[in-house]
């Protein structure tokens, strides 16, 4: 807590305001990175910060008022989110470590955004290769290397000509230049001697206090990808063991062997799909029609049958007639059973929407306005029925 000196007020819709500080304690945004958060605070005055960024060169603090007024000259005592603030330091310091591994061991491999946040961040990256789990294992395990090393973790400031000529400095030229004015200096952030980025960020002291670095889930397609990460490392993997070992008692397989049970399992699941489509043709299922009018409604009550079963003969049964409505419940043993509602091109109405209006049957699901399917805890066929009035 420091006290400071309230240099400018700026008030925005409701109780939003944007404060400047003579000397500012919060880290503003940048590198990825949200700015600091925490109080501003006097007597009779309480604000709360929720962001602090750049702006016209100085830091400005986005905060909203909870008691009282901020006024110019006022004294107040700014105090940061110091827990907050160590997090985003060990996610950003983590960051560096896991981009230079995945760079390092992948020639070709290039990341060009982050995102840094408190629970769980983001790594963009360019390969034109297919990123794999054994990548992402490997530039994990050396990242956490350089983690336990505790390396120290220094800043320091660059000249743009001495940034330019350093071969292990990395620096995103393009966007660093690619503005109106390209800066004199830069900031750079290294981690001993194993990395070296341009960097506004916050980061720890030494990379043993980022704890450890954990690739949550990627997805993408070359040559972009996007990699999760988290440094709650240990909470996670304490939390996932637990489902995994009763996984592991439950199936009789030791982890290690989970994978290939798992492939078994889809293999028989899709020749199990296979017989399925063999046997629909000669399947009549029992549905219940009622006319409304011009139209029809047709349900369907069959207890424990899968909804693949059953998707095909509903698709035919409003391309015979597109003026039915159909409606087609699998009650099972779990908390919530399968549901579909289909309606033929000769009916308006938008079944997506009109789902949504109805919270009273504990459905969850979605699709096109004329095809939805999903989970409900709602089993009675009466109560879907009479909701499904207004779409006749």
């Amino acid at each position: 807590m420091s006290t400071q000196r309230l240099e400018g007020v700026e008030a925005g819709k409701g109780n939003r305001v944007k404060l400047v500080l003579g000397e500012n304690p919060f880290h503003p945004a940048g590198g990825g990175q949200p700015g600091d958060s925490g109080w501003v605070e006097a007597p009779g005055l309480r604000c709360r910060i929720l962001d602090c960024r750049m702006e016209e060169g100085a830091p400005v603090l986005l905060g909203e008022v909870l008691e009282g007024t901020p006024v110019p000259g006022a004294e107040v005592e700014a105090r940061v989110d110091e827990e907050r603030h160590h997090l985003l330091a060990r996610m950003h310091s983590g960051e560096h470590a896991l981009s230079r591994a995945l760079e390092k061991n992948v020639p070709g491999l290039r990341v060009f955004k982050v995102n840094v946040d408190t629970k769980e961040s983001l790594i963009t990256l360019r390969w034109e290769g297919e990123l794999t789990w054994e990548v992402l294992f490997a530039a994990e395990a050396e990242a956490n290397g350089v983690i336990r090393a505790d390396l120290p973790v220094t800043t320091r400031v660059f000249s743009r000509e001495e940034a330019r000529v350093d071969p292990d400095l990395k620096a995103n030229w393009d966007r660093l230049e690619g503005g109106k004015e390209a800066p004199e200096s830069l900031r750079v952030v290294s981690l001993g001697d194993y990395d070296k980025v341009a960097c506004c960020g916050s980061h720890v002291e030494r990379t043993g206090q980022i704890g450890g670095v954990l690739i949550t889930g990627f997805k993408g397609t070359a040559p972009q990808w996007e990699v999760r990460y988290t440094v709650h490392r240990d909470e996670l993997l304490e939390a996932w063991s637990r489902p995994l070992r009763r996984l592991v008692r439950q199936v009789g397989s030791p982890p290690e062997e989970l994978e290939k049970v798992y492939g078994r399992l889809q293999e028989e699941r899709s020749e199990a799909r296979r017989l399925l489509d063999r046997l629909r043709p000669f399947l009549a299922l029992p549905f219940r029609e009622e006319p409304r009018g011009e139209a029809s409604f047709l349900r369907l009550v069959l207890p424990g049958l899968p909804l693949d079963l059953i998707t095909g003969p509903c698709k035919e049964t409003i391309q015979e007639d597109p003026k039915r409505l159909v409606l087609a419940l699998l009650p099972d043993e779990g908390e919530r059973s399968p549901f579909l509602v289909c309606r033929g091109a000769g009916l308006t109405g938008d079944l997506k929407g009109w789902l949504k209006g109805h919270p009273e049957l504990a459905a969850r699901g979605g699709g096109s306005p004329d095809w939805i399917s999903g989970v409900t805890q709602e089993r009675d066929p009466e109560k879907w029925a009479k909701a499904l009035k207004e779409v006749l």
